[in-house]
């Protein structure tokens, strides 16, 4: 009797490890429906081409009418789907991070970017914005968000570029997507762990 229970606990743990294997990928995968807004958030990357490509197609859309990256403290206005204004953000909030050592260490670049997003958002008065990035990284993006803006009210939309590929099924990850998926999850377990000894 001993034997057959270990044997189905064995079992059960085997497939609860199987489940957790195949969600992998797909739990990094966050999306969310848009509808007009006032800004579109860029965020860098590696592949900064793809998510600029979904960029413009939110602005040929016209679904906003300015575009935010926070990385280079920059806004831009548009109109008629052409850039009509380009501002500079007078924030220092990243640059006195990178002079301080132990916190430039501690604080991940895409924390620093949303929250670059959010005193842009409180300087020109947005309440709705889309982020826009990499795929496999939206989930961690959806959790700085929740973090940084706590109970804001705004909307916060999420879109993911369409023109870069992150399979959603685990046996179709090539090793790169697999080395890509184990660094969010890295990335996302570090910044549970430090954002509560930082303000």
């Amino acid at each position: 009797m001993k034997k057959h229970s270990k044997a189905l606990v064995l079992l059960a743990l085997a497939v609860i490890l199987f489940m957790g294997v195949i969600s992998v990928p797909r739990f990094l995968l966050y999306s969310s429906s848009v509808e007009k807004m006032d800004a579109i958030v860029l965020l860098l990357g590696e592949d900064f081409n793809a998510r600029k490509k979904q960029v413009n197609m939110l602005t040929s859309e016209r679904l906003a009418d300015y575009l935010i990256i926070p990385a280079y403290n920059k806004t831009y206005r548009f109109f008629d789907g052409q850039v009509a204004e380009e501002f500079i953000s007078s924030s220092d909030f990243s640059k006195n991070i990178v002079k301080n050592k132990l916190r430039s260490i501690i604080y991940e670049n895409t924390h620093l970017e949303i929250i670059e997003a959010k005193i842009i958002m409180s300087d020109y008065k947005f309440k709705s914005v889309v982020f826009v990035s990499s795929p496999y990284h939206m989930r961690r993006i959806k959790i700085i968000v929740s973090r940084v803006f706590g109970k804001s009210q705004g909307k916060f939309y999420f879109m993911p570029t369409r023109f870069e590929k992150a399979p959603a099924n685990f046996w179709e990850l090539s090793s790169k997507d697999w080395k890509n998926v184990c660094t969010e999850y890295l990335k996302i377990i570090w910044f549970l762990i430090y954002v509560n000894f930082v303000n």
